[in-house]
């Protein structure tokens, strides 16, 4: 059974094939990650940009 998985991680081509899922796999994290990240930080601007006028428009009197 050893001998089995021995001769599995030397093979150049299964190495090809592990490599190829641990980067999948880590960029599938950094993209859940990252939107995790990113998305409450537009929230936050879109209640900012919702409460400042917007350039262009007359802006309501104040008297």
């Amino acid at each position: 059974m050893f001998e089995n998985i021995k001769g599995f991680l030397k093979e150049k081509k299964g190495q090809s094939e592990w490599n190829t899922l641990y980067i999948v796999l880590i960029l599938a994290i950094a993209a859940v990650v990252l939107i995790a990240v990113v998305k409450p930080m537009f929230k936050g601007t879109t209640k900012v940009a919702s409460s400042q006028p917007v350039a262009g428009t007359p802006a309501a009197p104040t008297s």
